[in-house]
């Protein structure tokens, strides 16, 4: 009977041991928050500290109800956050440092005095109001501070400093609640209890340090925010809340944001991103409406040649895609395809601004079937698209250039044409000249183009040397 016991608890410690592997903190952290039927916190029975009031084992049970105890670490009863346990190694000085053992382990110690405590108690001042607990070194260390009893005559000191600093510097009194000037002075105190008493002005330091360091906290707080933020801001759980207030005392309006998030460990996070003074005179929603749209004109393009380089070869591939799809839709290939993608080009539509984002998508799809389509397709290219000459002309130039070089005698009976042309040419302006000048009358004899000149004339009317720039002048103006 013992053996079977010995084997049924061995094989309780390998199931557990497998278990454990499975996990990490984070992970029993959000089972034990959202699977609660399955995952729950035992407590640990063999844990000797007083922090395992407040922390325990995490286990699983199973099908059959049997409860697994996940070895290798200890979860908080409250919050249920989970953290790496070995007795052996570590102990439980992290779980002491937790925000709720501290608040556990203080909250015991308050209530329940020892007898030294009480006595000291029965024999101190009706002034005294805290009770005296027991003073280990090891309770500073876990950041758990231990509580004093002040006299009269301290209290009434302290309350006299504070009323003197606060009345002599202008200072709210509500700093004296303030949670930044809690931290200063128990800073101070621990630096008390480690040096006794000395000058405090060899630690402070001058305001241009201390301007200085605002910089460089400043600095390491925007670094821990980015981190903070960017996992909320990529799963679009991130919430901004801006908000416009009014101090009465000074008459000026303000607009802040504040960033509300839950992270992963679901703690609620909110603090203000930005604070500053709202200028504006008038502060009613049609003023900032209309602040909001003449920001948006200020920022608005007037040309596309204000665009970025990007947005110019977007709109052009808009308008690349458009003409691609405008000539499927008259071809009528759009049934070829359809065959091969199963889906068709889709035209945009003037009335439904939705039908370019369609126009896009479906020709994202269809753009390997596309270009097998169009590659068995006949197309043609545009070569000349004004009135200008160009390379095309050169087609007919060669015709007019094999006839004349096709022998000599044709070479040479061009040539002679081309100079009795432009000889004829010169005679009938110097004889057009003479008339002129012999009658006198401008008006009678005016010089008209289209009378005198033909079309053979108009076509050669520039001298060129050689038979080679005749030809290539006479094969340019003949076309």
């Amino acid at each position: 009977m013992a053996d079977i016991n010995n084997i049924a608890r061995n094989s309780t410690t390998i199931d557990s041991v497998l278990i454990s592997q499975e996990y990490t903190t984070e992970k029993i952290t959000n089972l034990l928050r959202t699977k609660n039927s399955d995952y729950r916190v035992i407590d640990n029975e063999s844990g000797l500290s007083q922090v395992w009031t407040s922390f325990g084992l995490p286990a699983k049970t199973n099908e059959l109800g049997h409860v697994h105890i996940i070895y290798g670490f200890a979860s908080c009863k409250e919050c249920k956050l989970t953290y790496s346990y070995e007795s052996s190694k570590i102990g439980t000085t992290p779980l002491q440092r937790h925000i709720c053992a501290n608040k556990k382990t203080s909250l015991i110690s308050t209530t329940r005095p020892t007898k030294k405590q009480r006595s000291s108690s029965c024999s101190s001042s009706s002034a005294s109001t805290i009770i005296k607990i027991n003073d280990t070194d090891t309770l500073f260390n876990f950041g758990i501070q231990k509580q004093i009893t002040g006299t009269t005559k301290e209290i009434d000191t302290l309350k006299t400093l504070m009323v003197q600093w606060i009345c002599g510097s202008l200072r709210p009194v509500s700093i004296v609640e303030d949670q930044g000037f809690i931290k200063l002075l128990q800073f101070a105190v621990n630096l008390g209890s480690k040096y006794n008493s000395f000058d405090i002005n060899c630690l402070l330091r001058k305001r241009s340090v201390i301007t200085n360091e605002i910089t460089t906290v400043a600095r390491q707080h925007r670094e821990a925010l980015k981190e903070q933020l960017t996992e909320p801001y990529l799963n679009r759980s991130l919430t901004l809340m801006p908000d416009i207030w009014k101090d009465k005392r000074n008459s000026l309006s303000f607009l802040g944001c504040s960033v509300v998030l839950v992270d992963n460990n679901f703690q609620f996070i909110t603090f203000d991103l930005f604070c500053k003074e709202f200028e504006e005179p008038n502060q009613r929603f049609m003023s900032i409406i209309n602040i909001d749209t003449n920001s948006m004109n200020y920022n608005e393009v007037k040309s596309l040649n204000d665009l970025p380089a990007d947005a110019l070869s977007f709109i052009q591939t808009i308008k690349h895609i458009k003409s691609v799809v405008k000539y499927v839709k008259k071809a009528h290939i759009n049934s070829d395809i359809k065959k091969i993608s199963n889906t068709t080009l889709k035209q945009c539509t003037k009335v439904r601004w939705l039908s370019l984002y369609s126009t896009i998508d479906s020709f994202n799809k269809c753009y390997d079937a596309v270009k097998i389509v169009l590659k068995t397709r006949p197309h043609a290219a545009v070569i000349q698209i004004n009135r200008k000459p160009s390379l095309h002309l050169g087609v007919l130039s060669l015709l007019k250039l094999k006839q004349v070089y096709s022998s000599a005698k044709k070479l040479d009976s061009f040539y002679r044409n081309q100079v009795e042309k432009k000889n004829k040419k010169e005679a009938n302006v110097q004889h057009q000249q003479v008339v002129v000048n012999i009658d006198g009358d401008d008006e009678e004899n005016e010089f008209n183009d289209e009378s005198s000149d033909n079309a053979d004339d108009d076509e050669y009317a520039f001298e060129s040397p050689g038979i080679l720039g005749v030809l290539i002048d006479n094969a340019h103006f003949v076309i």
